[in-house]
């Protein structure tokens, strides 16, 4: 299998890769690469940010004519990032059948099981994780809201602050036919927000609701996921 990039600088070489250095003076784009990496006819495209319409443009175009195309995109969440891209590209009917799946994600500390403590947290907390959660999926396993216990990082010589490596927290938005209405201009609501109640209408766990499950799992700390989310 064939792997080619396009890199700017290429800092350094791989061996059976075909790297690809960008020469603006002779015009050689990341939209003139893709355009060009797409005549080859490859099975998957990654290209590692979307930030203009041009590239937006490409990467749909790629999408529905049988490549599978990965890419990141900066926005707040799953949801919004529906709103930049429309704002990039307006309503665009092929879009709604290009997208497929988008992901959140967040890395957080991960608690050192070895030196890890629990305790009860205050009333307070306890509310705020009980509110959190209620609306929960009901295909998510849920924890006992009655008997709260969290833990806390504590500091051994093998992890001076009690932490030990990280975890990936994840929000996964798929893209069904009700939110495909959404994109193709079906209606004239495109909002970040009602695009998400129907993604959690239809089952998403949202980057809190999994942050806050892992707290209470032990893998991390409720002020961990409060820092980072």
């Amino acid at each position: 299998m064939a792997i080619a990039s396009v890199e700017d600088p290429v800092e350094q070489n791989l061996m059976w890769v075909n790297q690809g250095q960008l020469n603006l003076a002779q015009d050689f784009t990341y939209i003139a690469a893709l355009r060009s990496l797409m005549r080859q006819d490859p099975e998957v495209i990654m290209i590692g940010e979307i930030r203009d319409a041009d590239t937006a443009r490409t990467a749909i175009q790629a999408s529905i004519t049988g490549h599978l195309v990965l890419s990141t995109f900066h926005a707040n969440t799953t949801a919004a990032a529906f709103s930049r891209m429309i704002d990039l590209i307006g309503v665009n009917p092929i879009f709604s059948t290009a997208i497929r799946l988008l992901i959140a994600q967040r890395l957080v500390r991960r608690l050192d099981d070895t030196s890890k403590e629990a305790y009860e947290p205050d009333e307070a907390t306890k509310q705020w994780i009980r509110t959190v959660l209620k609306d929960v999926p009901a295909h998510v396993e849920k924890p006992d809201l009655e008997n709260i216990q969290l833990y806390r990082p504590v500091a051994s010589e093998a992890s001076p602050f009690g932490y030990s490596g990280r975890m990936i927290l994840m929000e996964q938005l798929v893209v069904s036919e009700n939110i495909q209405k959404f994109l193709r201009g079906d209606t004239t609501d495109v909002h970040a927000e009602i695009i998400e109640k129907q993604a959690r209408e239809e089952g998403m766990v949202t980057l809190l609701e999994n942050g806050v499950l892992a707290a209470l799992r032990g893998e991390t700390t409720i002020e961990e996921v409060n820092r980072v989310i």
